[in-house]
C-alpha cells in the first residue's frame, strides 16, 4: 500500500529526492524499469514516472533488449515489435511539446531522431506558444544558447579586460557567465565542457570566455573553470573569480 510520499519518506528523498527539493543540482535517474506486471513492480513504474514528469527529472530507461531477466525490456521476444504496453508506460515521460508532440533532445543543436527538436529549437518556437508535458505543460523557460563552430583545441584561450569601471571591463563582468544569459548556473558549466570535449561543434563568445576563466589560474578556459562554477553553486565556492 505504498504511494509517491511514502516512498519519498522511506528512501528516495534521504538518497536522491533532497537533491531536486533543495534545487541543488540537476538530477539523472538511470536503469529504472520492470516487469507490467499489473502489480507492485508496474504502481512503482508509473509513481516514479510520474514524480519524474512532475519535477522535470532527466532519465534513462532499463532497457531496450527483452531478455533481460529482472525487468523484461521495451522489445517483445522477437527483438522486432515494441512492447506496446511498456512503451505506453515510458512514452509519457519522454519530453515531448505538449500539442505538437515533437520529442526535445538535450543538445543544443542537434535534434533526435525524426520526430525530435533540438533545446535551441525548442525554446525558440515551442516553449511560449505550447510549452511541454514536463511541469504541467508550463510554457515558456528557458533560453537558446548560440554556439560557434571552432577548430579543434584542448583549451580554449580567453582574454580579459581589466579596465576598470568601463564597458568591458572588470566591474561590468558576470563571472561565470558563460553562456551569456546573465546568469550563473549549471548551464555555465556544461557549455564549457562542451566546448572543450566538442570544439567543432560549441564554441564560447569572447565575452564568455571571458566571463569563464574563474578558477584564478588565469591560464585559458578549462575543465577547472566548469569545476569552480560547479562549487560555486553548491556553496563550496563563495566568490567568483575563485581566488583561494
Amino acid at each position: 500500500d505504498f504511494s509517491t510520499e511514502t516512498l519519498l519518506d522511506d528512501y528516495w528523498r534521504e538518497t536522491w529526492a533532497y537533491i531536486n527539493e533543495e534545487d541543488i543540482a540537476p538530477l539523472l535517474i538511470g536503469e529504472w524499469g520492470g516487469h507490467m506486471d499489473e502489480g507492485k513492480n508496474q504502481k512503482w513504474m508509473e509513481l516514479i514516472r510520474d514524480y519524474m514528469i512532475d519535477n522535470h527529472i532527466n532519465h534513462t530507461f532499463w532497457c531496450l533488449n527483452p531478455n533481460s531477466g529482472d525487468t523484461g525490456g521495451l522489445l517483445d521476444p522477437t527483438f522486432l515489435n515494441w512492447d506496446d504496453e511498456k512503451y505506453a508506460l515510458f512514452e509519457e515521460s519522454l519530453w515531448q511539446t505538449s500539442s505538437s508532440g515533437k520529442f526535445i533532445g538535450l543538445d543544443h543543436q542537434t535534434a533526435l531522431g525524426e520526430n525530435g527538436i533540438s533545446l535551441n529549437d525548442y525554446y525558440g518556437n515551442y516553449a511560449a506558444s505550447e510549452g511541454s508535458n514536463i511541469n504541467g505543460g508550463t510554457k515558456g523557460g528557458g533560453k537558446t544558447v548560440t554556439v560557434e563552430k571552432t577548430s579543434s583545441t584542448e583549451t580554449v584561450t580567453t582574454t580579459t579586460t581589466t579596465t576598470s569601471g568601463k564597458p568591458g571591463g572588470e566591474d561590468n563582468i558576470l563571472w561565470g557567465d558563460s553562456n551569456c544569459d546573465k546568469q550563473v548556473n549549471m548551464a555555465d558549466a556544461v557549455l564549457i565542457m562542451q566546448t572543450i570535449a566538442n570544439p567543432d561543434s560549441y564554441e564560447l563568445t569572447e565575452e564568455g570566455r571571458r566571463n569563464a576563466d574563474v578558477d584564478g589560474a588565469e591560464d585559458g578556459v578549462t575543465n577547472k573553470d566548469a569545476l569552480v562554477i560547479q562549487k560555486y553553486k553548491l556553496g563550496l565556492v563563495k566568490t567568483l573569480p575563485d581566488k583561494g
